[in-house]
């Protein structure tokens, strides 16, 4: 048998149609990659969102103590709150015997305090007399 110029031309557009079709699996498979290296990323995001959530319900914790009765019996009270805790910068002891909160300065503006004097240079003289005068 022999190979004549018709099969040799078959052969190079099955080739050919062969290489169209790698390009598109490549493209596919990038584009698979894409949606995956997304999704990861969305992921990282929710994780990353849960972690502020936990955080921020930390933050609005408040803490409680239970007061005893003086009875022989010592039983528990109902759960009284101290106070209640508007920041995140608090901290438990490891013993959690104590703890610690950070609190920011209050500032008021009508606690703006202003000083006048008033015969400046009068007093001046008084409580400095010029050098080499008695």
């Amino acid at each position: 048998m022999q190979v004549g110029e018709g099969d040799t031309a078959e052969s190079a557009r099955t080739l050919w149609e062969h290489i169209a079709l790698l390009r598109r699996s490549i493209s596919q498979m990038r584009r698979s990659i894409s949606l995956f290296r997304r999704g990861i990323s969305q992921m990282r995001r929710r994780i990353s969102l849960f972690r502020q959530g936990i955080s921020q319900m930390r933050r609005c914790i408040s803490l409680f103590r239970r007061g005893i009765s003086q009875m022989r019996r010592r039983r528990a009270g109902q759960p009284r709150a101290l106070f209640e805790l508007r920041t995140g910068n608090w901290d438990a002891a490891p013993d959690g015997k104590r703890f610690l909160v950070l609190k920011e300065p209050e500032t008021v503006a009508s606690e703006a305090k202003m000083q006048a004097v008033v015969n400046w240079f009068e007093e001046l003289r008084r409580k400095a007399p010029p050098v080499g005068k008695p």
